[in-house]
């Protein structure tokens, strides 16, 4: 992606500072923990919904689906890298 000539002109544009605040979202170091959109009213998911406690139940359902579905799966991405190795899930290189 980085090789695309539009993706040199954004980020020329980004180094520049001639990005609009909705633009500039894209190059963020990081990105919010939770993200919630409303995908009909703002369908290029500009608006992150997630802290609004307004929607806060909403959030709330998907928190408790996606920790049953990693469950389910057996999913190990809350387990630090040193117990799958003292578990043996994990080779020590």
């Amino acid at each position: 992606m980085e090789t695309m000539p539009s993706m040199q002109v954004w980020r020329r544009l980004h180094a520049d500072g001639k990005l609009d605040p909705v633009q500039a979202q894209w190059f963020a170091r990081s990105k919010p923990a939770e993200e919630l959109y409303d995908t009909e009213v703002d369908p290029w998911n500009v608006r992150n919904l997630a802290a609004d406690p307004q929607h806060a139940p909403i959030v709330e359902r998907h928190r408790a689906a996606l920790t049953a579905h990693l469950a389910e799966v057996g999913d190990l991405g809350a387990v630090s890298e040193w117990d799958l190795i003292n578990q043996g899930l994990v080779v020590d290189r």
